[in-house]
């Protein structure tokens, strides 16, 4: 913030005597505007950073919470017996797979 305070003043002072108060104005006009968006910068980003934070914290209580990445698990899936199995695959109720 300072350095862009100082290089604001610089550009002001070091501006040429005879262009008059357009120059000064224009220069002026980017400056602050590049300030401005700058400023609108820096919150962001301290603002994402918040929310990384949080979204840390969540992270770690549900894997703590023992949550995991990984599908949920399918409760009604039912093994079927080797006779059980010979007897579908005779009717033809089981599916090729691939």
């Amino acid at each position: 913030m300072d350095e862009q305070k100082k290089a604001e003043k610089k550009e002001e002072t070091t501006a040429p005597e005879g262009t008059g108060d357009g120059h000064k104005s224009e220069s002026f006009d980017l400056v602050k505007s590049a300030t401005l968006a700058a400023e609108r910068i820096e919150a962001a980003n301290k603002k994402t950073e918040e929310l990384l934070i949080k979204q840390e914290a969540l992270r770690a209580r549900e894997i703590l919470g023992g949550k995991t990445e990984g599908p949920e698990p399918e409760e009604n899936k039912k093994e079927i017996s080797p006779a059980d199995y010979a007897k579908l695959a005779l009717q033809g109720a089981i599916e090729k797979a691939g």
